[in-house]
């Protein structure tokens, strides 16, 4: 989201741009009753005996394919354009 505001003040003009960034992962959300990475769901529906070896190397492919958490990043930018005279 980009939003940019102009002040016409009597010495200059100021304008602010400010720019909110927020990660975005491809990740689908986890089902909140079943809690389980897809990586780690797809052992469990195509294996009728897993080892906890395979649930281990699941979880840890689920973690490889998740992004860091990063957190939202606001960027601000303010222009003074003295008027001619002021």
């Amino acid at each position: 989201m980009i939003d940019t505001t102009v002040a016409d003040t009597p010495a200059a003009k100021v304008e602010t741009t400010t720019e909110v960034i927020t990660p975005v992962s491809d990740r689908p959300a986890l089902d909140a009753e079943h809690p389980a990475a897809q990586e780690v769901q797809a052992v469990v529906d195509g294996k009728k005996n897993y080892t906890s070896a395979d649930i281990v190397k699941a979880q840890h492919e689920a973690m490889l394919a998740t992004p860091a958490s990063e957190p939202t990043t606001v960027i601000t930018i303010t222009t003074r354009t003295p008027k001619s005279g002021g």
